[in-house]
């Protein structure tokens, strides 16, 4: 659920207030009218800034000195050599670490802002090596 804080009026003083900013929000607010409810505040990550990352890793997979079959499947490798991962067991009992969801409830801005940094460092270090960051970035937002 995302929410805005925005003021209202009320008894002639301006009072700040939590509105939902979607649907789905407005949906799952109307379950809990009339109610008191515990409320963990955390700003999520900027949706512009998840359009750029995604928008990086394709065109870097199009443009690519390696030999990925998809863009998913670079993304993967990329956030694994990242260390972004988490271990997984195996049907035959053995642990391998694999790629962590991305989900924006899984990662703050500053968290997805560090992975995305690493994550332009390893392009431009073994999927495009010698490309500039600065350039990969401007390509990408093309």
């Amino acid at each position: 659920m995302f929410l805005k804080c925005v003021e209202i009026e009320k008894d002639g003083k301006m009072w700040p207030v939590y509105a939902p900013t979607d649907q789905g929000s407005v949906e799952e607010m109307r379950k809990d009218i009339g109610e008191i409810v515990d409320v963990t505040k955390k700003r999520p990550r900027s949706p512009e800034q998840h359009k750029l990352f995604f928008a990086v890793i394709n065109k870097s997979f199009h443009n690519q000195q390696t030999d990925f079959r998809s863009a998913e499947e670079m993304r993967k490798a990329l956030l694994i050599e990242a260390g972004y991962t988490e271990p997984q067991k195996k049907m035959n009992g053995e642990i391998v670490n694999v790629a962590k969801s991305m989900a924006y409830s899984e990662m703050t801005h500053d968290e997805f802002q560090a992975l995305f940094d690493k994550v332009m460092d390893l392009i431009c270090l073994h999927v495009i090596p010698g490309l500039g960051k600065e350039d990969l970035l401007m390509e990408a937002k093309k």
